[in-house]
C-alpha cells in the first residue's frame, strides 16, 4: 500500500482562492481550548449559558447565526464520489456536493437493521454487500470511507469489548488501510481513509446532553484513537517531496478530521456534528456545516483533486 501522509494536521501549498486553511482559522479566529473551559465553567451544565458565554467570550457569530453557505466553490478532477460511513460521512458529502457541485452517494442505512451504526459500517455483511455492490454498478471517481467517530464509541462495538481496544483500534485501522489499498490498485479508484472526529466532549454532556449519551464510553477516547490512525498512516506512507504529484491510482489518501475539531473547537451544537442545530428556552445554537466547506476544499486541493 502506498499511503500519503501529511503532518500534523492539513496545510495546503498553496492559496485558493476561497476554501482554504487560513480563511478557516479566520472564520475560528477567538475560539480555543480555554476559551471553551471558561465558557463551560460560566454555563452553570447548561448548554443555552454555555453558548452565550462562549460567544459573548470568544466574540465569535458562530452557533448565533446559520453559517450553511460559505460560497466556497471549486472545480475538481473527481465528479461522482462515493461516501462510506456514518452520520459524520453523511455532513462530508452534503459539503462535497455544495462545494464541487459532483454527484455523490452515501452508504449509511443498514437496511433496517436495527444496530449499532459502526457494527453496519466494518463489521456487518449488510454494509459490505451495499460498498461492492456501488463499486460493481457505478463508476466512481473517489471513494470516501469513514464511520471511525463517536458511533465507534458504542458500548456495543465489538471495539470496546475487546481486551484492549486501542490495540483492536490499530488493528482495524491497518486492515483497512491494506482493503483500501488494494480496491484502489485493482479498480483504479483513489481512496480517502476519514479519520476519527474528536467530540466537544463539555458540549456533549451539557443540558440537555446528546440522546443515549450514556450508551457511549468515555469520549477522551477518541482523541487517542486520533492519534492511534495518524501513527498508522505514518507507518504505511511513503512519503515524497513536494507531496503528491497529481491524481494516483493506488494511493491511500488520509483526511484527519480532528484538525478541524482542533481548530473550531466547542461549536458544535450537540458537541458531535458542525451542522446540527438547538433550539433552547429563550436561546438557541445554528448550524456551522459550512465549515466543512472550508476544510474539505483545502484537502481537495492539497491532494490534487482540483483543477489548477
Amino acid at each position: 500500500i502506498e499511503c500519503f501522509y501529511d503532518g500534523s494536521y492539513f496545510v495546503p501549498k498553496f492559496k485558493l482562492r476561497k476554501g482554504n486553511w487560513y480563511e478557516l482559522k479566520e472564520m475560528c479566529k477567538g475560539l480555543g481550548f480555554e476559551t471553551v473551559d471558561l465558557a463551560a465553567t460560566k454555563a452553570n451544565g447548561s448548554k443555552n449559558k454555555y453558548f452565550e458565554a462562549l460567544r459573548n467570550i470568544s466574540g465569535t457569530k458562530l452557533t448565533n447565526i446559520r453559517y450553511v453557505d460559505s460560497g466556497v466553490r471549486v472545480s475538481t478532477t473527481a465528479r461522482n464520489a462515493l461516501f462510506y460511513g456514518d452520520s459524520i460521512m453523511a455532513e462530508l458529502m452534503n459539503s462535497y456536493q455544495a462545494i464541487t457541485g459532483g454527484r455523490a452517494h452515501l452508504i449509511l442505512e443498514n437496511g433496517g437493521v436495527d444496530e449499532p451504526l459502526i457494527t453496519h459500517a466494518h463489521e456487518s455483511e449488510i454494509a459490505r454487500e451495499l460498498l461492492w455492490a456501488a463499486l460493481g454498478k457505478e463508476r466512481f471517481d473517489l471513494v470516501f470511507v469513514g464511520g471511525f467517530s463517536v458511533g465507534h464509541l458504542s458500548l456495543d462495538s465489538r471495539c470496546l469489548r475487546s481486551a484492549d481496544p486501542i490495540a483492536f483500534h490499530r488493528k482495524l485501522v491497518r486492515e483497512h488501510l491494506s482493503l483500501y489499498g488494494n480496491l484502489s490498485s485493482t479498480l483504479r479508484i483513489p481512496f480517502v481513509f476519514v479519520g476519527t472526529m474528536p467530540v466537544d466532549e463539555k458540549t456533549v454532556i451539557l443540558s440537555p446532553p446528546l440522546e443515549k449519551w450514556i450508551s457511549f464510553a468515555d469520549f477522551s477516547i477518541l482523541g487517542i484513537w486520533d492519534g492511534v490512525e495518524n501513527g498508522v498512516v505514518f507507518e504505511h506512507s511513503m512519503q515524497r517531496e513536494g507531496g503528491l504529484e497529481g491524481l494516483r491510482e493506488g494511493v491511500v489518501h488520509y483526511f484527519r478530521l480532528a484538525g478541524l475539531a482542533s481548530i473550531c473547537p466547542g461549536i458544535r451544537c450537540d458537541g458531535v456534528h458542525f451542522s446540527s442545530d438547538l433550539l433552547l428556552p429563550g436561546s438557541s445554537c445554528s448550524s456551522s456545516g459550512a465549515l466543512w466547506d472550508h476544510y474539505l476544499a483545502a484537502f481537495l486541493a492539497r491532494a490534487s483533486f482540483v483543477k489548477r
